[in-house]
């Protein structure tokens, strides 16, 4: 299988997408139809489930890369009745999928104050 990661610009597309209702302009919905187009074209977005805790609700999944022995996510689920989203790094061991990292966002609030600090950062980036 080909291995594809999402640059970060990538990843806050697909962020502001799942936490705008429909309210995106359209070249950035453009963005997201071609990258969903390409993931699907790769194989990276598979049928299997995420390995999240069972007490997780999943609403929506994308992955940002999976491999024979690592996968990274980004996961929308309900947690004690509240939407948040995850993103997760997993390791397979023994067949089995081991969580290895994990970076949850509550809300909007937070996910603007995260974003504006990695979008200085980012030039800085060859």
């Amino acid at each position: 299988m080909k291995e594809f990661i999402i640059n970060l610009r990538d990843y806050f597309l697909i962020y502001d997408q799942i936490m705008v209702d429909v309210e995106v302009p359209a070249p950035r919905t453009q963005n997201i139809n071609i990258l969903w187009t390409y993931l699907f074209a790769v194989g990276c977005l598979s049928e299997e489930k995420f390995p999240v805790s069972e007490t997780l609700k999943i609403i929506e999944g994308l992955n940002l890369y999976k491999t024979d022995k690592w996968w990274c996510a980004v996961v929308l689920m309900e947690s004690f009745g509240k939407k948040q989203i995850g993103v997760y790094l997993w390791n397979k061991k023994s067949d089995q999928w081991k969580r290895r990292q994990k970076f949850v966002i509550h809300n909007k609030d937070e996910w603007g104050r995260i974003k504006e600090k990695v979008e200085k950062l980012v030039p800085n980036l060859p």
